[in-house]
């Protein structure tokens, strides 16, 4: 096979192999660890698109198009003088008894089609091989060897750790009651949270994160049951200095994987906390406290009870 077309066939593969790819993510679900809401449709139109495009390159393959420049010779050019030859034969012939009977030559050449700056075969098979090795390996690595989760480093350095409520936006729960009274109360939180079937507010991992930066709210919830689900990970000492904590949290993502970030707290055992795999999913029952650290309130929620659950179905707000 001539290196050109090997070329647009290796072309083609790469299509598919990258269109591969993409829709593996969707169809095994992977996508959903990595994007979020409707954001998860983009693997799909994009594996499709890719599948189309090579599709067609496969069947035009053998379709014979203009390369763009003009194979025209223009013979007073290539080098030397087409003269006009006249001469007169120095023998007698008839009229029908012959085309031509001169005995001596007349100019002929060839032409080259080749052309200064201008190559169909500048692809070597070696060379195409050595881009498809180069453009495929890391293609299918990635996709193989990639995880649906951070590590406990990357998630420290996304903040995880971090116990600095008031410096980040929060809005007053007290702004929003619709009461008399401008003081928020446990008649307010009754009516604006759902509880379990046990009788505990359900409210969500953020939710009681920001709720250290709202003095009123935070009083309201000091001594109440909620229950919430979220991941552990270990605790670090700095926030866990008596050996008795995990921390606690969920990924908060805007669009996708690469700009998630960990929202979570304390969780405190009054022991040494149960053994859990790194980002298992867990529900605790417990009840909001909010000692000072550094001048500051930061929530730390007092486990009363814990267990293991399924991983949810979005598992990102």
């Amino acid at each position: 096979m001539p290196a050109p077309r090997f070329f647009h066939y290796a072309g083609i593969l790469i299509l598919f192999a990258w269109s591969g790819v993409l829709l593996y993510f969707y169809a095994s679900g992977r996508v959903n660890f990595l994007l979020k809401g409707n954001f998860q449709y983009g693997p799909l139109f994009g594996g499709l698109g890719l599948a189309v495009m090579g599709l067609f390159n496969l069947f035009t393959a053998k379709a014979k198009v203009d390369c763009g420049h003009d194979h025209d010779h223009d013979h007073s050019h290539c080098g030397h003088d087409h003269h006009e030859h006249t001469h007169e034969c120095d023998h007698d012939q008839s009229e029908n008894d012959h085309e031509h009977a001169c005995d001596h030559p007349h100019h002929e050449h060839a032409h080259d089609h080749d052309h200064v700056g201008h190559s169909h075969d500048d692809q070597t098979i070696p060379s195409i091989l050595a881009t498809m090795v180069i453009v495929l390996v890391p293609t299918f690595a990635a996709a193989n060897m990639a995880q649906n989760k951070f590590s406990v480093d990357a998630l420290a350095n996304k903040g995880l750790y971090s116990n600095e409520v008031n410096a980040l936006p929060t809005e007053k729960a007290s702004s929003s009651t619709g009461t008399d009274s401008d003081k928020y109360t446990l008649a307010d939180l009754e009516k604006q949270v759902r509880k379990s079937d046990d009788g505990n507010f359900l409210i969500p991992v953020p939710s009681l994160f920001y709720s250290a930066a709202d003095e009123e709210l935070a009083d309201v919830l000091v001594g109440q049951p909620v229950e919430t689900t979220g991941q552990v990970a270990p605790e670090i000492a700095e926030n866990d200095p008596d050996g008795t904590r995990l921390r606690f949290y969920r990924l908060f993502v805007s669009c996708c994987l690469a700009d998630a970030r960990p929202i979570g707290f304390s969780a405190e055992f009054g022991k040494a906390p149960p053994e859990f795999a790194q980002d298992s999913w867990v529900k605790i029952v417990g009840e909001m406290t909010y000692p000072d650290q550094d001048g500051r309130k930061v929530p730390v929620l007092k486990v009363k009870d814990i267990v293991a659950i399924p991983e949810p179905k979005d598992m990102m707000y």
